[in-house]
């Protein structure tokens, strides 16, 4: 299969519904951590010898290598195959039934010999009683918090025999063999059976699982794993999409979890839809999150905080009208602090999905503050009135296929004003209008210590700009006016960016960390976003160097940056008082034809759209 079909399908046809977040392992990957597993044991651990002794039957006693397994996707049951491959090793039977009066054996040399048993998965929840707890912990990298251990691992207790088409007993044929050797062998193999059910079990992996999420991550409590399940994932070539097939290094066990404590389907089945692994190095395994966890339930939320710090509250302006024909007026106003909603989780700041599925809007109110006052003898001499309009909007975008996180924004202000009366030189009228746009862009990436961080892009460009426009230069120091908001809006977006990228480090800092496979760690590579939104990065196995081995780091993680320090602490700047911005005075003009124009606010256009 070419790479660029498993990249079409991987961007574009992946979906994790109905889980949050999936862990994608191809039967390739699993039976690589089986590998390091076996290598890494002892020499006399039960996954390399066994001594098996069954009274009035027989006994084998050898060298194993490896397991495997191979994943049943045709079919419900089994769920999986379980293979035990011999490197060395002697079988002997009784031939006779009766061994009190004959007791001959006959003895087969096993090296070579593959015993292929039809299992199951099992979990088993972990407590930090359980002598294995605390390793599993430590490779997690010592999350705090409430929680236990989901263990799942195979299950041969249901086995009772072999499976005769995926088993290899090199050139012994069971079907030539007298009926009392055929019967011990059988009965030999179900004995092996109990005792492998009874002893140490194969781990195929483990997750964290919490009741109180909030424990384990207060940033980004929607991300611990409430529940634990697993699904077969068949491999179907997005090239020749046939159906399912055993015996493919492609087909995947998945991992598939729900967080926030919503409750997971039964049973669990994960749909077909596009391809998350395949048997190659650089796509063995995959972690998948919900674009709903990801966009809806943390990264939209915290960066409502810059909806917050870009929006303009009109006050009542300050506004003088004297008896000898001046004016004067001093807009008002709150940046970044809205008193009708001051928590920025608040819904009124709310991105709402837009026409695309990576795409995200917001639109505030369009809010209004007016004042206006007469000279002493009436308005007949000289009327001032100001009207002050705004509004304030954003988008956000992330880039298919890519790893960019795009948030811009549009704050737009507005000031009418008008001077009537007989008192210096008659009616005059000015209107401006001030828009701010910002801008500010982040990247999902891998750090060299295998994990997910998302990052701020620095722009060359400034991200902060003003467009203003002064009617028939209406306002005596205006520049100064659109200086003051511009400059307000610049320090809010400063203050509450280095609050979002403090979380940002954060929250992904162990994510990965909290699943292991059947030995040793996994890394995470290549993060991108698939055209759902869903956060996708490819896995791979990283595990403990086995004896005599140099230890040695997977070579593209020496290629990627080291983790970003937290930025220093910074308040969040919430500004409660108005802003003061200068005083205006009008003079000389020509009367608009138009007052009270409403507001649209018009984000810049979208990445593309140009």
């Amino acid at each position: 299969m070419a790479a660029a079909a498993f990249e079409y399908s991987f961007v574009y046809k992946t979906d994790p519904n109905p889980y949050h977040l999936l862990l994608v392992q191809s039967q390739l990957m699993i039976n690589q951590a089986f590998h390091n597993m076996w290598a890494i044991a002892d020499d006399d651990s039960p996954i390399h010898k066994f001594d098996v002794k069954v009274d009035g039957v027989g006994n084998a006693k050898g060298d194993l290598d490896a397991p495997a397994v191979e994943l049943h996707v045709t079919s419900a049951k089994p769920q999986l195959y379980f293979k035990l491959l011999l490197i060395s090793g002697t079988l002997t039977l009784y031939t006779n039934e009766d061994i009190s009066k004959d007791a001959s054996t006959k003895t087969w040399d096993m090296a070579g010999w593959i015993f292929t048993f039809p299992v199951n998965i099992a979990s088993k929840t972990l407590t930090s009683s359980d002598t294995e707890y605390k390793g599993y912990v430590q490779k997690m990298g010592n999350p705090s918090g409430q929680f236990s251990l989901a263990q799942l691992y195979i299950d041969v207790s249901q086995s009772t025999t072999w499976d005769p088409q995926r088993s290899s007993f090199k050139t012994e044929d069971w079907s030539t063999e007298t009926s009392t050797v055929q019967k011990n062998f059988q009965k030999f193999v179900q004995s092996w059976l109990k005792q492998m059910a009874t002893g140490k079990k194969t781990i195929v992996g483990v997750s964290l699982k919490t009741s109180d999420p909030a424990s384990v991550n207060k940033n980004a409590p929607t991300f611990p794993p409430t529940s634990f399940d697993y699904a077969m994932y068949p491999w179907i070539d997005p090239e020749d999409p046939q159906g399912a097939t055993d015996s493919n290094d492609a087909n995947a066990l998945s991992f598939v979890l729900m967080t926030d404590k919503t409750t997971p389907p039964s049973p669990p089945r994960l749909p077909n839809s596009g391809t998350f692994v395949n048997a190659t190095s650089n796509n063995k395994g995959a972690l998948c999150m919900n674009s709903d966890q990801f966009w809806g339930n943390y990264l939209l939320i915290l960066l409502q905080r810059l909806n917050r710090a870009a929006e303009i509250y009109p006050l009542k302006p300050s506004v003088y009208a004297d008896t000898f024909g001046k004016v004067v007026v001093v807009p008002n106003g709150l940046i970044g602090y809205n008193p009708d909603h001051q928590d920025p989780t608040d819904k009124y700041f709310k991105f709402m999905k837009d026409d695309k599925p990576t795409k995200w809007r917001w639109l505030g109110d369009r809010l209004k503050a007016s004042a206006e006052d007469n000279a002493g003898p009436g308005a007949w001499l000289n009327h001032i009135e100001c009207h002050q309009s705004a509004q304030s909007g954003s988008w956000v975008c992330a880039d298919v296929g890519g790893q960019g996180i795009h948030i811009a924004g549009q704050s737009k202000l507005r000031i009418e004003v008008k001077k009537t009366g007989s008192a210096g030189g008659g009616s005059k009228e000015a209107t401006c209008e001030i828009t701010t746009d910002w801008h500010v862009n982040f990247a999902l990436g891998v750090v060299s210590d295998g994990g997910l961080q998302i990052t701020r892009i620095k722009d060359e460009n400034a991200e902060v700009t003003v467009k203003s426009t002064n009617t028939n230069s209406g306002f005596e120091n205006f520049d100064e006016l659109a200086s003051s908001v511009k400059g307000q809006i610049q320090k809010n977006l400063d203050n509450n960016i280095g609050y979002v990228v403090n979380h940002l480090i954060d929250d992904f800092a162990h994510e990965h960390q909290l699943f292991l496979p059947a030995s040793g760690t996994f890394l995470v590579a290549n993060a991108k976003f698939n055209n759902r939104g869903d956060l996708m990065a490819a896995l791979s196995y990283n595990g403990a160097t086995p004896p005599g081995e140099k230890a040695k780091k997977p070579e593209y993680l020496s290629r990627l940056p080291d983790r970003m320090a937290r930025l220093p602490k910074m308040p969040e700047r919430i500004v409660q008082e108005p802003w003061k911005a200068p005083k205006i005075t009008i003079p000389e003009l020509t009367i608009p034809e138009v007052l009270h124009e409403p507001v649209t606010v018009t984000p810049p256009p979208m990445y593309g759209e140009q």
